[in-house]
Protein backbone atom coordinates (compact mmCIF):
# COMPACT_ATOMS: atom_id res chain seq x y z
CA UNK A 1 0.00 0.00 0.00
CA UNK A 2 1.34 3.40 -1.15
CA UNK A 3 1.99 5.99 1.94
CA UNK A 4 0.98 9.37 1.74
CA UNK A 5 4.30 10.00 1.87
CA UNK A 6 5.63 8.15 -1.03
CA UNK A 7 2.21 9.52 -3.30
CA UNK A 8 3.57 12.79 -2.43
CA UNK A 9 7.13 12.17 -3.24
CA UNK A 10 6.20 10.35 -6.28
CA UNK A 11 3.58 13.52 -7.21
CA UNK A 12 6.82 15.53 -7.12
CA UNK A 13 8.87 13.07 -8.84
CA UNK A 14 6.56 13.68 -11.64
CA UNK A 15 6.32 17.34 -11.85
CA UNK A 16 10.31 17.63 -11.86
CA UNK A 17 10.55 15.40 -14.81
CA UNK A 18 7.85 17.23 -16.83
CA UNK A 19 9.04 20.41 -15.51
CA UNK A 20 12.94 19.65 -16.75
CA UNK A 21 11.22 17.84 -19.91
CA UNK A 22 9.44 21.18 -20.60
CA UNK A 23 12.21 23.18 -19.97
CA UNK A 24 14.81 21.57 -22.49
CA UNK A 25 12.02 21.77 -24.77
CA UNK A 26 11.93 25.07 -25.01
CA UNK A 27 15.45 25.33 -25.76
CA UNK A 28 16.17 25.42 -29.70
CA UNK A 29 18.80 23.24 -30.20
CA UNK A 30 21.44 24.53 -32.84
CA UNK A 31 19.59 27.99 -33.74
CA UNK A 32 16.37 28.65 -34.06
CA UNK A 33 14.64 31.30 -36.18
CA UNK A 34 13.95 31.93 -39.95
CA UNK A 35 16.08 33.37 -42.69
CA UNK A 36 14.27 34.37 -46.02
CA UNK A 37 10.66 32.42 -44.92
CA UNK A 38 12.30 29.12 -44.07
CA UNK A 39 12.84 27.79 -40.66
CA UNK A 40 16.76 26.63 -39.49
CA UNK A 41 16.45 23.11 -38.35
CA UNK A 42 19.04 20.76 -37.82
CA UNK A 43 19.48 17.19 -36.48
CA UNK A 44 23.05 16.53 -35.24
CA UNK A 45 26.15 18.71 -33.67
CA UNK A 46 29.70 17.39 -33.98
CA UNK A 47 32.68 19.07 -33.29
CA UNK A 48 36.65 18.77 -33.96
CA UNK A 49 39.90 20.83 -32.51
CA UNK A 50 42.91 21.20 -33.50
CA UNK A 51 45.89 22.51 -31.11
CA UNK A 52 49.39 23.32 -32.74
CA UNK A 53 51.99 26.00 -33.81
CA UNK A 54 51.52 28.20 -36.70
CA UNK A 55 55.34 27.58 -38.25
CA UNK A 56 55.38 30.36 -40.35
CA UNK A 57 54.70 32.82 -37.61
CA UNK A 58 55.45 30.28 -34.50
CA UNK A 59 52.37 31.57 -33.10
CA UNK A 60 49.99 28.88 -31.25
CA UNK A 61 46.51 28.46 -32.39
CA UNK A 62 43.24 26.67 -30.55
CA UNK A 63 40.67 26.03 -33.17
CA UNK A 64 37.54 24.30 -32.18
CA UNK A 65 34.70 24.21 -35.20
CA UNK A 66 31.64 23.16 -34.24
CA UNK A 67 29.14 21.80 -37.20
CA UNK A 68 25.85 21.31 -36.82
CA UNK A 69 24.75 18.84 -39.38
CA UNK A 70 21.40 17.60 -41.17
CA UNK A 71 21.73 14.28 -40.44
CA UNK A 72 22.39 11.42 -37.51
CA UNK A 73 25.90 9.97 -36.77
CA UNK A 74 26.58 12.68 -39.36
CA UNK A 75 30.49 11.77 -37.96
CA UNK A 76 30.15 8.28 -40.19
CA UNK A 77 27.91 9.06 -42.41
CA UNK A 78 28.55 12.62 -44.16
CA UNK A 79 31.80 11.77 -45.12
CA UNK A 80 30.08 8.55 -46.21
CA UNK A 81 27.56 10.89 -48.33
CA UNK A 82 30.59 12.81 -49.53
CA UNK A 83 32.39 9.84 -50.92
CA UNK A 84 28.88 8.40 -53.11
CA UNK A 85 28.58 11.85 -54.00
CA UNK A 86 32.49 11.82 -55.51
CA UNK A 87 32.36 8.46 -56.80
CA UNK A 88 28.65 9.34 -59.15
CA UNK A 89 30.40 12.59 -60.29
CA UNK A 90 33.86 10.41 -61.44
CA UNK A 91 31.43 8.51 -63.15
CA UNK A 92 30.05 11.07 -65.08
CA UNK A 93 33.24 12.91 -65.88
CA UNK A 94 35.01 10.05 -66.65
CA UNK A 95 33.01 7.19 -68.01
CA UNK A 96 30.06 8.79 -69.86
CA UNK A 97 27.49 7.73 -67.45
CA UNK A 98 24.46 9.69 -69.12
CA UNK A 99 22.76 12.45 -67.46
CA UNK A 100 19.29 10.96 -66.51
CA UNK A 101 20.92 8.02 -64.67
CA UNK A 102 22.96 10.33 -62.73
CA UNK A 103 20.76 12.83 -61.52
CA UNK A 104 18.52 9.37 -60.58
CA UNK A 105 21.46 8.17 -58.78
CA UNK A 106 22.09 11.74 -56.97
CA UNK A 107 18.49 11.99 -55.59
CA UNK A 108 18.92 8.34 -54.46
CA UNK A 109 21.96 9.24 -52.42
CA UNK A 110 20.89 12.54 -51.11
CA UNK A 111 17.22 10.78 -50.04
CA UNK A 112 19.31 8.35 -48.25
CA UNK A 113 21.26 10.64 -45.88
CA UNK A 114 19.55 14.12 -45.67
CA UNK A 115 15.82 13.03 -47.31
CA UNK A 116 14.27 14.71 -50.05
CA UNK A 117 13.26 18.45 -48.26
CA UNK A 118 15.21 21.68 -47.85
CA UNK A 119 18.07 21.23 -45.49
CA UNK A 120 20.32 23.47 -43.16
CA UNK A 121 23.93 22.75 -42.28
CA UNK A 122 26.59 25.34 -40.76
CA UNK A 123 29.58 25.48 -39.64
CA UNK A 124 30.52 27.54 -36.41
CA UNK A 125 34.72 28.48 -36.06
CA UNK A 126 35.91 29.54 -32.72
CA UNK A 127 39.33 30.60 -31.74
CA UNK A 128 40.23 29.88 -28.34
CA UNK A 129 43.63 31.55 -28.38
CA UNK A 130 44.75 34.14 -28.13
CA UNK A 131 43.13 34.38 -24.17
CA UNK A 132 44.54 35.26 -20.83
CA UNK A 133 46.50 32.68 -18.49
CA UNK A 134 43.00 32.53 -16.40
CA UNK A 135 40.66 32.09 -19.33
CA UNK A 136 40.05 28.18 -20.49
CA UNK A 137 38.60 27.00 -23.55
CA UNK A 138 35.04 26.77 -21.71
CA UNK A 139 34.55 31.07 -21.92
CA UNK A 140 32.48 33.40 -24.43
CA UNK A 141 33.86 33.79 -27.97
CA UNK A 142 32.98 37.34 -29.14
CA UNK A 143 32.22 37.54 -33.42
CA UNK A 144 35.38 38.30 -35.30
CA UNK A 145 35.33 38.86 -38.90
CA UNK A 146 38.02 36.12 -39.80
CA UNK A 147 38.78 37.82 -42.80
CA UNK A 148 39.74 41.24 -41.30
CA UNK A 149 43.18 42.83 -41.49
CA UNK A 150 43.32 42.90 -37.50
CA UNK A 151 43.50 40.20 -35.39
CA UNK A 152 41.30 39.73 -32.19
CA UNK A 153 42.99 39.70 -28.87
CA UNK A 154 40.38 37.66 -26.84
CA UNK A 155 38.81 34.18 -27.99
CA UNK A 156 36.87 34.84 -30.77
CA UNK A 157 34.20 32.87 -33.58
CA UNK A 158 33.19 33.47 -37.15
CA UNK A 159 30.04 31.41 -38.64
CA UNK A 160 28.65 30.35 -41.53
CA UNK A 161 24.95 29.23 -41.98
CA UNK A 162 23.96 27.14 -44.89
CA UNK A 163 20.50 26.51 -46.64
CA UNK A 164 20.10 23.91 -49.51
CA UNK A 165 17.23 23.66 -51.22
CA UNK A 166 15.21 20.43 -52.02
CA UNK A 167 17.88 17.92 -53.22
CA UNK A 168 15.95 15.82 -56.05
CA UNK A 169 16.20 14.97 -59.46
CA UNK A 170 14.82 18.18 -60.83
CA UNK A 171 17.76 20.33 -58.72
CA UNK A 172 20.32 18.19 -60.33
CA UNK A 173 18.89 18.68 -64.07
CA UNK A 174 19.07 22.15 -63.69
CA UNK A 175 23.20 21.74 -64.23
CA UNK A 176 22.40 20.19 -67.65
CA UNK A 177 19.51 22.27 -69.24
CA UNK A 178 21.38 25.81 -67.99
CA UNK A 179 24.13 27.66 -66.28
CA UNK A 180 23.30 26.87 -62.64
CA UNK A 181 23.97 23.91 -60.29
CA UNK A 182 22.59 22.75 -57.05
CA UNK A 183 24.11 24.84 -54.32
CA UNK A 184 23.53 26.43 -51.11
CA UNK A 185 22.65 30.22 -49.82
CA UNK A 186 25.34 30.87 -47.00
CA UNK A 187 24.57 33.13 -44.56
CA UNK A 188 27.70 34.35 -42.83
CA UNK A 189 27.84 35.63 -39.01
CA UNK A 190 27.63 39.22 -38.78
CA UNK A 191 27.68 40.04 -35.02
CA UNK A 192 26.91 38.14 -32.00
CA UNK A 193 28.54 35.73 -29.44
CA UNK A 194 29.44 32.07 -28.99
CA UNK A 195 29.44 30.41 -25.56
CA UNK A 196 31.59 27.04 -24.66
CA UNK A 197 29.10 26.41 -21.35
CA UNK A 198 31.42 22.85 -20.79
CA UNK A 199 34.36 21.47 -22.24
CA UNK A 200 35.99 18.51 -22.08
CA UNK A 201 39.02 18.22 -24.40
CA UNK A 202 38.85 16.18 -27.57
CA UNK A 203 35.64 14.59 -26.21
CA UNK A 204 32.59 16.97 -25.88
CA UNK A 205 31.90 20.42 -25.62
CA UNK A 206 28.17 22.41 -24.61
CA UNK A 207 27.94 25.34 -26.28
CA UNK A 208 25.03 28.23 -26.05
CA UNK A 209 25.08 30.68 -29.35
CA UNK A 210 24.01 33.58 -30.24
CA UNK A 211 24.06 35.57 -33.22
CA UNK A 212 23.15 38.28 -36.14
CA UNK A 213 22.67 36.87 -39.87
CA UNK A 214 21.48 38.47 -42.58
CA UNK A 215 22.18 41.98 -41.12
CA UNK A 216 23.02 43.07 -37.98
CA UNK A 217 20.34 44.93 -37.08
CA UNK A 218 18.62 41.45 -37.60
CA UNK A 219 16.79 39.62 -34.67
CA UNK A 220 19.27 37.03 -32.79
CA UNK A 221 19.40 33.36 -33.76
CA UNK A 222 19.95 31.43 -30.56
CA UNK A 223 19.82 28.08 -29.52
CA UNK A 224 22.10 25.49 -27.26
CA UNK A 225 24.05 22.05 -28.77
CA UNK A 226 26.09 19.45 -27.14
CA UNK A 227 28.52 18.47 -29.12
CA UNK A 228 30.72 14.89 -29.65
CA UNK A 229 34.02 14.91 -30.82
CA UNK A 230 34.91 14.01 -34.36
CA UNK A 231 37.90 13.81 -36.04
CA UNK A 232 36.09 13.28 -39.52
CA UNK A 233 35.15 16.60 -38.95
CA UNK A 234 38.71 18.47 -39.83
CA UNK A 235 38.33 17.24 -43.36
CA UNK A 236 34.48 18.20 -44.35
CA UNK A 237 34.39 20.95 -46.84
CA UNK A 238 31.91 23.91 -46.09
CA UNK A 239 30.08 23.36 -49.19
CA UNK A 240 28.60 19.97 -50.93
CA UNK A 241 25.97 18.93 -53.48
CA UNK A 242 27.01 17.85 -57.10
CA UNK A 243 29.90 15.30 -55.79
CA UNK A 244 32.33 18.47 -55.33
Amino acid sequence: MQTPYRAARRTLFVLLVASAVAATGCAPFGLSGSLDGEDLEFVEAVYFELRATDPATSTPFHDIHLWLTPMEDSCTRLPAMLDELASLRAQLEQSGLPPVDYCNAWEDIMEAYVGLEPFWHAQVRMKALPRGEDVTPQTTYSYHDETALELADAPNFDADILYYPTPDFDACAEEFSGDTSYASTAYPALAGTAEVTAYNEDESIETSLEMNLGSVDSELFSGLSTASFCIAAREWPLSFGLGI
